[in-house]
């Protein structure tokens, strides 16, 4: 399970960089396909569609990561705002999806997931897990590469003094002072809070 732990019987997330979401979980769904083998679904009017199985413990495992990744990213929701994950409808939807992975019936496959132990889940409990999560997973891949509010806070300043190197003055140099201070006096209590919190 290298791709649910930094450590394990399997190997590590190796060179998946922290919080490439779509990364780590087309990892996990490779795994689950070579250890556990997949099972093809027939949907009326598409072609099959294949999911990797389940065992009991990797259901367990995928399903706790998910969880808890999700719960930051919705924990934090308000600062990226809807735009990161394409518009409001898509944030909605994605909000929908968290909520069926914290939901009473992924609920009952973790817990059946555990009598099963290494044995493979029902194969619809493996297909239900792999849909709930492409909902979660997928749209997530905007908050990776959604700028921090320090990187706003740069560019702005950047901008200032493009301004300022273009055309002189008086309010162009307040300006300027006044970003410049802002932005010291925000890191700098950045940083105490930080240390308030250890």
């Amino acid at each position: 399970m290298g791709y649910i732990a930094t450590k394990g019987r399997y190997g590590s997330l190796g060179a998946i960089a922290p919080g490439d979401f779509g990364a780590v979980y087309s990892a996990q769904r490779n795994e689950a396909r070579r250890l556990f083998g997949e099972t093809s679904f027939h949907l009326p009017g598409r072609t099959d569609i294949n999911y990797p199985n389940l065992s009991g413990t990797y259901a367990r495992k995928v399903i706790d990561y998910w969880r808890k990744d999700s719960k930051k990213v919705y924990d934090n929701s308000y600062r990226y705002g809807a735009d990161v994950f394409g518009g409001l409808a898509v944030y909605n939807q994605w909000k929908r999806s968290v909520d069926a992975l914290n939901s009473f019936l992924v609920g009952v496959i973790r817990t059946s997931a555990l009598t099963v132990g290494d044995g493979l889940i029902a194969q619809e409990s493996a297909k239900r897990v792999w849909d709930i999560l492409d909902g979660v997973v997928l749209p997530m891949k905007g908050v990776q590469e959604a700028p921090t509010d320090w990187e706003l806070v740069k560019e702005s300043v950047i901008e200032s003094v493009r301004d300022l190197a273009t055309s002189s003055g008086v309010a162009k140099l307040l300006k300027l002072a006044v970003f410049g201070g802002l932005a010291y006096f925000g890191y700098s209590a950045y940083l105490k809070s930080k240390r308030g919190a250890q």
